[in-house]
């Protein structure tokens, strides 16, 4: 219910910052519109908003409160309040970006000048294109696709997709989002304008979503257009220092990390005539040292997983790295952690056999090879001498590896021969990225059955036809779907719990918990957050 105060004035203010009295008709006759014409729904809407109209409350409050009743009404079994939330968002949108009425859209040129004069846009690019050229995007962009989008949808754009000339004031409405990305993807070909018009309708019409990066930093200046960034820490100064310093810029631009430091020579291994090389730990530092100073965009911390091969000399002080005893030089606990595993290593494991770990400084060909011509150079160094290496029981680097996935919920596993042998390209691939899961609830469909356990119970499951529950975050249809492995949390691991009314949820603090405002990783979930469990 809009309850005005009583015995006070009930001015508005508007958003060009004049005075107006509220107006009850005018507030009807938008509801209106926004219902489709439905009264019912109107009436419904009216009783549920729990506002008071005091004197000289904002447009912009006065909106968001009727906006925000109506997202809270969303359901599958009500979808009509989707279309509600949406249209109501949609002309608040409008008003506070370019104070426009529903019904218009702003000419293509005037976004392109301001974001130009604001520094949001690369003037190099756009000064390429002709009054003409802006003219016929300008004509290919349909403001009504903007309707197409979902309240969330439409949410998530303003957000965190737009550009924003101030820290609060977008830029953008959603057709010159896309507009952006498709313009930046051909500028530089000879015959654009159809290739971009084809591209912003692919974008517009479809509603695929592009990567982060690409909607972050697209007409940018210096654009880093990467989401994940896998790369190799090579041996030597030079290279090191330049890799480290290209790690920060790419997290500093959005891109999430990873660095294989397989190739870093072990620790009291030989450089030059009278150097002693304290091996990869101290560069594996610089890596969480940059990580930490250069975050993703402004927007969340920076992250990096480091892999490294299960035979290196330094492995089992490398799998040490996120341990909360020992020293602090000898700990990197901000970094996630991949070890690159092989068939040899489980057979050697099944075998109760022993291993040598090497110096890749002394066994370049561990670094290059897969299958059995790694099987082939493996043994060959086992039996060279005068090499640096050191011997140890298969299980017991095994137990190590366990015991590490056990207290820290860390040590993820790379696959290297199912990795290369499904490559379809020619380069060798040295590692992978995360996507990181808690030990969450998740319901599974087995044997018939629909059961809620938690990830880490999976373990349990993993030899029975077992589905699990899975939602496309771009269709929002959820399916159960089959699973071919598993990745397990600890209970020991760094977990937090939200709660929220009678539920709750334990899960690592990188974990999405999908929410009104949609996906949301846990450790940046805000007090009004309303999380949504079907």
């Amino acid at each position: 219910m809009i309850e005005l105060v009583e015995g006070k004035e009930h001015i508005v203010i508007k958003r060009n910052g004049t005075p107006e009295p509220y107006n009850e008709h005018k507030m009807k006759k938008v509801l209106m519109w926004a219902c489709n014409d439905k009264e019912m729904y109107v009436k419904e809407l009216l009783n549920d908003i729990e506002l008071k109209v005091f004197n000289k409350i904002s447009i912009q409050k006065l909106f968001n409160e009727v906006i925000e009743t109506c997202a809270n009404k969303i359901s599958d079994m009500y979808p009509v309040w989707d279309e509600v939330a949406k249209r109501l968002y949609i002309q608040k949108i409008y008003k506070e970006t370019w104070g426009i009425k529903r019904t218009q859209y702003p000419y293509y040129g005037d976004v392109l000048s301001k974001g130009t004069q604001y520094g949001v846009y690369d003037s190099d690019v756009i000064d390429t294109f002709t009054e003409e050229e802006i003219k016929m995007l300008d004509e290919a962009i349909k403001p009504e696709r903007d309707f197409d989008l979902t309240y969330l949808g439409l949410r998530v754009f303003i957000d965190k997709q737009s550009k924003h000339y101030t820290v609060t004031k977008p830029l953008e409405l959603p057709q010159h989002g896309f507009m952006r990305l498709a313009l930046f993807a051909f500028y530089k070909e000879i015959d654009r304008i159809p290739l971009i018009i084809q591209r912003y309708n692919d974008l517009s019409l479809l509603m695929y979503s592009e990567a982060t990066p690409k909607w972050m930093n697209s007409l940018s200046k210096n654009p880093q257009m990467a989401s994940c960034v896998v790369s190799k820490l090579p041996d030597n100064s030079w290279g090191i220092n330049k890799t480290i310093s290209n790690l920060g810029l790419f997290s500093k631009h959005g891109g999430g990390l990873a660095c294989d430091v397989s190739s870093i020579r072990a620790t009291g291994s030989k450089i030059g005539k009278n150097g002693v090389s304290s091996g990869p730990i101290p560069f594996i530092k610089m890596i969480e040292s940059t990580v930490n100073a250069y975050n993703q965009n402004g927007s969340r911390p920076g992250a990096c997983a480091v892999y490294f091969s299960w035979w290196h000399y330094d492995s089992p002080e490398m799998l040490e790295l996120k341990e909360e005893g020992g020293t602090e030089d000898r700990r990197a606990r901000n970094l996630k952690y991949g070890l690159k595993w092989n068939e040899l290593f489980t057979q050697r494991i099944l075998d109760n056999k022993d291993i040598t770990l090497f110096d890749p400084k002394e066994t370049p060909e561990l670094l290059t090879t897969h299958g059995e011509e790694f099987d082939k150079w493996y043994c060959f160094y086992e039996n060279k001498d005068r090499i640096k290496k050191r011997k140890m029981k298969a299980t017991e680097l095994a137990f190590s590896i366990t015991k590490q996935r056990i207290e820290t919920g860390n040590i993820y596993i790379f696959f290297e021969e199912n990795t290369q042998n499904q490559n379809i390209f020619k380069e060798q691939i040295f590692s992978s990225n995360l996507c990181v899961s808690g030990d969450t609830k998740i319901s599974i469909e087995t044997n018939d059955e629909i059961k809620m356990i938690e990830i880490q119970d999976l373990e349990y499951y993993i030899n029975t036809e077992v589905k699990v529950l899975s939602m496309n975050t771009k269709t929002s249809k959820k399916s159960y779907k089959k699973i071919t492995d598993f990745a397990m949390t600890s209970k020991k691991a760094k977990v937090i719990k939200i709660t929220q009314e009678n539920n709750t949820i334990t899960c690592t603090p990188e974990h999405k918990i999908y929410t009104k405002r949609g996906y949301i990783e846990a450790q940046f979930l805000q007090e009004n957050d309303e999380i949504i469990y079907e």
